[in-house]
């Protein structure tokens, strides 16, 4: 996998495909997800239709550099941040998602790219609109698609970037699912609307950001399913299949977990059962565990956006228990508000 300095610190990798003579399309992945995570047949598809498409590992995820030598203390960050002490926070942090967004840029003048066509998803289409504001001349077309403790804490000090995209002039397209469950389908709705001018457009559909249909639940027939031509995660609990999403949410599900895990100071309870990445096994202790710590966090905790982001795998979780006839067991009203809420959102 070829590797780019972008900066001093920072080298970061990506992959390619297609004829550099063609327009360029820059991919940026969302939250703790590998450039992987954009499926090689959808860039080869998009190749192939005049592209030349470039999927990348953000700083701290896949191949790129990793701050490992800066850890974050999550909950003192979560302190400052919840008290209103934003410079605390800041100090806490070794980079923010204008970083992050130099990163891509770093990336396209490496490989001797002026502009670019700029596609993000979930936390990529934060940094996606980093970019068209803090690099509009490098930006053709903004494309925003909606759905690691540095990584969470560059998008929370990031805040609210609705008074700098009212200034746009990228023509920008957002992509927002109506059964997202950590953003919801109003928010994609704002970005649209908040463009300055005529040539913006905002598609909502069930397909994006949608939990998997019912037909994907339960045991495969063999180890290595296949569902609509990507290879699936399989999770199992007791040695029975319980869920198995298509490889993009499987990825950024466990990635979601690991963090949560780390925020509340438990171990995730996952385990790579074969080593290739592809099936993972629920320790029938430590996984209920940890999703009853997440769901008095989630009780208790009411900062917006981190009440949001816990939601979301949170929800996942909750069903994974359900379906592994462990239900999660409130111990406190809040808790059990909490659930009512959370499986509301799976039943929606």
């Amino acid at each position: 996998m070829p590797v780019a300095s972008v900066s001093r610190d920072v080298q970061i990798a990506y992959e390619t495909f297609g004829s550099p003579r063609d327009p360029a399309a820059l991919l940026v992945m969302g939250f703790g997800a590998q450039m992987i995570a954009w499926h090689e047949d959808m860039c080869r598809m998009l190749a192939d239709r005049g592209r030349y498409v470039i999927r990348y590992d953000n700083r701290d995820c896949g191949l790129s550099t990793k701050w490992e030598q800066h850890p974050v203390d999550l909950m003192a960050f979560i302190a400052a941040v919840s008290g209103g002490d934003i410079a605390a926070a800041r100090e806490m942090m070794p980079y923010t998602l204008s970083d992050m967004a130099g990163d891509g840029i770093g990336l396209l003048t490496a490989l001797g790219i002026e502009r670019a066509h700029v596609v993000g998803a979930s936390m990529g289409g934060m940094i996606a609109q980093r970019m068209a504001i803090e690099h509009p001349s490098r930006v053709l077309t903004l494309t925003s698609t909606a759905g690691i403790a540095r990584q969470l804490g560059a998008m929370i000090l990031d805040g609210s970037r609705a008074g700098e995209l009212t200034k746009l002039q990228v023509p920008t397209l957002v992509i927002h699912g109506l059964d997202d469950t950590l953003i919801e389908p109003s928010g994609g709705r704002r970005t649209a609307n908040g463009r300055a001018r005529p040539g913006r457009q905002a598609h909502a559909g069930p397909r994006h950001g949608t939990r998997p249909p019912a037909a994907t639940l339960g045991r495969p027939r063999h180890r290595h399913h296949r569902l609509d031509g990507t290879m699936t995660y399989i999770f199992e609990f007791r040695d029975e299949a319980i869920w198995h999403p298509a490889n993009q949410a499987g990825q950024v599900y466990l990635g979601m977990i690991a963090t949560a895990a780390e925020l509340v100071g438990r171990p995730d309870g996952l385990t790579d059962k074969f080593g290739s990445g592809d099936t993972w096994v629920m320790d029938p202790v430590e996984f209920p565990e940890l999703i009853a710590e997440l769901l008095r966090f989630h009780a208790e905790n009411k900062h917006w956006m981190l009440h949001l982001m816990i939601s979301g795998v949170l929800a996942v979780s909750v069903e994974l228990l359900d379906r592994a006839g462990v239900p999660a067991e409130p111990r406190t009203e809040s808790e059990r508000e909490s659930l009512d809420e959370l499986r509301a959102q799976l039943s929606d």
